[in-house]
């Protein structure tokens, strides 16, 4: 079952990036890192690209973003400061919620109808309609997610290939990854740029 219709007392009982950041330390210079730097400051081979449909996101309607996360998750930390940059920049709403806890909104948002991924990222009308929502990674990180875990459970892995393997993700977020992803999702908001 996903959330069509955003209600107003559920959403606006989420918190503002700040709200967040207060409560939620682990990893916070992570968060404020896309968050602090220019918008498209972490663009390189796609930062023209990027700019056009910012621009055209600026000229059309006001959207909500509902976001659902968790303070320890590297697709989260790497992406959210972003998207709390651009809402700012387009004078959207934007709020946060922790998946664990209550109201729990990400039993809405499971990924085939039963996996719970973070992060999710929302994206409403201003009346509240669902646009779209996504969440996990994106799906171009797959393959490098793959050779790198050659098979393996990431709850598998031994204490140091856990902390190489999110090291290697954080470096690849800074090269290519963050890219990809944020991308993909601004090119699908200018489909229901209307």
């Amino acid at each position: 079952m996903k959330v069509l219709k955003l209600k107003e007392e559920i959403y606006s009982s989420g918190l503002s990036f700040q709200e967040f950041l207060k409560i939620f330390t682990k990893n916070r210079d992570f968060f404020l890192k896309r968050y602090t730097e220019d918008l498209l400051a972490s663009f390189e081979k796609r930062k023209n690209e990027a700019s056009k449909i910012i621009e055209r996101l600026k000229a059309g309607p006001k959207r909500k973003i509902l976001v659902i996360t968790v303070d320890w998750c590297p697709d989260s930390y790497n992406t959210l400061g972003f998207y709390v940059r651009l809402a700012e920049e387009l004078k959207w709403e934007i709020k946060i919620f922790e998946k664990e806890k209550p109201p729990r909104i990400i039993q809405h948002f499971k990924k085939n109808g039963t996996k719970e991924a973070v992060p999710v990222y929302a994206f409403y009308s201003q009346e509240g309609n669902l646009l779209f929502w996504v969440s996990d990674r994106d799906k171009a990180i797959g393959p490098w997610n793959e050779k790198w875990l050659s098979g393996r459970n990431f709850n598998l892995l031994s204490g140091e290939e856990k902390r190489e393997y999110i090291d290697d993700l954080n470096r690849y977020y800074d090269k290519e990854f963050f890219e990809i992803t944020v991308l993909n999702i601004l090119k699908m908001l200018l489909v229901f740029n209307i």
